[in-house]
């Protein structure tokens, strides 16, 4: 995919192993949107941020964070 996600420049190297998850589903609640990923993730981003993730995009998130991510 050619989207404005993919040519953000990679974040800088940590010691924390991160992972990439495909986003499956984005659904709102409340003030923010949660979006499932193909492992079973769910994150939880600000709308400002969440509109501009599709279905099919991936993140990158901490390998440690658990099921849940709050405000992401």
């Amino acid at each position: 995919m050619n989207s404005v996600v993919d040519t953000i420049v990679a974040a800088p190297a940590s010691s924390e192993a991160q992972l990439r998850s495909r986003v499956l589903e984005i659904r709102p609640e409340e003030s923010k949107l949660v979006c499932v990923g193909a492992d079973g993730r769910e994150f939880a981003l600000s709308r400002l941020i969440g509109s501009n993730v599709r279905v099919g995009d991936e993140l990158l998130a901490p390998a440690s964070a658990g099921t849940a991510i709050a405000d992401t």
